[in-house]
Parts: structure tokens; sequence; C-alpha cells
């Protein structure tokens, strides 16, 4: 178990938050395969500004990450609209901040359960799926063909610990892993994926393009020009079926869109907080 053999996920930026602020809030809801610290840094540039930030980690990931090839998108969903429904009994208004496959999740949650305002940064429907030939269209047809053939996935069986983009990729994630331990190195190269959980990742994907036809509350979308993960081009696909879109903001960034020490990083901020400024206005 990848997790247990390298304590992952135990340190606090991992764990659920509740910051407590103003009668504003905001529910952020983080990646794949992420936790809350890939959006505690946003969370925590709107309560500066006063709000009522919650984080939530979704079922599955951080510390349950061993029982993720058995969870369903349907949990992920449930568990926003959960969080929502708190933050609305208290709060006014309440809006959702998804990322990647949070931003999936959060427009599914959205069109089931309306929150004021929805910010969906570098948001996920569609992608590649590692070990498959193609891009993310033709990957599509051909997984019928290809499933059956397949058991696991091994994400992370070429990782170069050389690279130096690599190694802090691994520690953003994972804080305090000695890379240079080749025990640690043959247990991230052996860290195995069931199949069936990119299943999920596909259905979700599509279930939330088909859902943002129904989402009605005004949207903001902002997106990474070098985007490799989530293409600009999908996304400006997904922005056109929003009947609500309030904005589109592409910005010169990777998928690495809430690193403070990124480029866009202050561009992102500020789009963020002056649409969910004005949605608390109104």
């Amino acid at each position: 178990m990848l997790s247990a053999s390298l304590n992952l996920f135990q340190d606090e930026p991992h764990q659920p938050f509740l910051w407590r602020g103003g009668r504003p809030a905001a529910l952020f809801v983080h990646g794949f395969p992420g936790t809350p610290a890939e959006i505690r840094p946003l969370a925590q540039a709107f309560h500066e500004a006063g709000w009522t930030a919650r984080g939530i980690l979704l079922p599955g990931f951080g510390p349950q990450i061993e029982t993720l090839p058995q969870r369903r998108y349907t949990e992920w969903v449930d568990a926003v609209r959960e969080a929502l429904s708190a933050l609305q009994q208290e709060h006014h208004p309440a809006i959702v901040a998804g990322f990647s496959m949070g931003g999936a999740v959060s427009l599914l949650a959205a069109a089931q359960q309306p929150p004021d305002a929805l910010i969906l940064l570098a948001p996920y429907w569609q992608t590649a799926l590692p070990g498959l030939p193609g891009g993310a269209a033709l990957q599509r047809m051909l997984w019928p063909l290809f499933r059956p053939l397949l058991r696991k996935a091994r994400p992370f069986k070429q990782i170069d610990f050389t690279d130096p983009r690599v190694r802090q990729g691994v520690m953003d994630f994972a804080p305090g892993l000695d890379l240079d331990d080749p025990q640690v190195q043959a247990a991230i190269r052996d860290f195995s994926v069931p199949i069936n959980l990119f299943d999920q990742l596909q259905a979700v994907g599509q279930a939330a393009y088909q859902a943002a036809r129904h989402v009605a509350c005004p949207t903001l979308i902002i997106q990474g020009r070098r985007d490799e993960v989530v293409k600009a081009a999908l996304t400006r696909r997904l922005a056109r079926r929003l009947p609500a879109l309030a904005g589109y903001l592409e910005v010169d960034s990777t998928h690495e869109l809430l690193k403070p020490d990124g480029s866009a990083w202050d561009a992102v901020c500020s789009a963020a907080l002056e649409f969910a400024q004005k949605a608390a206005a109104g």
C-alpha cells in the first residue's frame, strides 16, 4: 500500500479544514489524486478577504487512498452537496470552487444543488489515460477494446527521479519523502491503479459535460494556456455549454494554477476574488 508504506497524507495540510470568517462562504474542492493541500492557497486568500472557507477531503483520497478503487464518483458529488448544504444553512452567498477533477464534481453538484456562484479552475471533463495510445478523444472510442486487456496501470513505472521538475512535483504532493532512497523509489514505481478507477474518472467527466447545460448559477472558468493535463481547447468546449457563464480567463500557466509561486497566481487569485465579491454584493 503506497500511502501506508510511505506514510503519506498525515500532515495537516492534507486534512479538511473550516476557517470561520464572515457571512460569505466558499467551498473548495480538490482534484485527482489530490487533497485539500492543493486548494489551501486560494482558500487562504479568500479567508484573508473575510470569507468563511471550507475545504473538503473527497471520499477515498488522502489517508483513505487505499479505498479509492472501490469508490464511485457519485460519492464525491454527494460529499460536495452535503458540505454545500451545511454552508448554505449559515452563510450567504455560498459559492463552490473546484479544481481539475474537483471541477467536474463541482459541476455535477451545482446542477443538483445550485450554489450562488461557481468557480471552475482547469476543470477536467476529458483527458488522456496513461499507457494507452492516442489522445483523449481517440482513447474514448478505443477504451472498450483496451479495457478487457488491462487490470492495473502503473502510472509512475517510468518516473525519472533525476528530473528536477519530477522531484518538485512529488515533493509538493508528499513533502518529506527521501527521493534518493531506493526503497521509496521502488514503492512509487510499483504503485498500481486498478483500471476500474479510470472508469470512474471517465464517467465523472462525461457526466459533468452533460450536466453543464443545467448549471444555472453564474460561473467563472480559469484555465492555463499551457496546461497539458486539462487542455484549453477542451475547456473552451465546456465553457460554451454553460448557460450562465460569467467569465472565462486563460492565463499563462500549466496545470499548476494554484501555486502561489507560479507566474499566474496573482491573476488567478485576483480574478477568483473579484468574481466572488461580485456574487457577495449581488
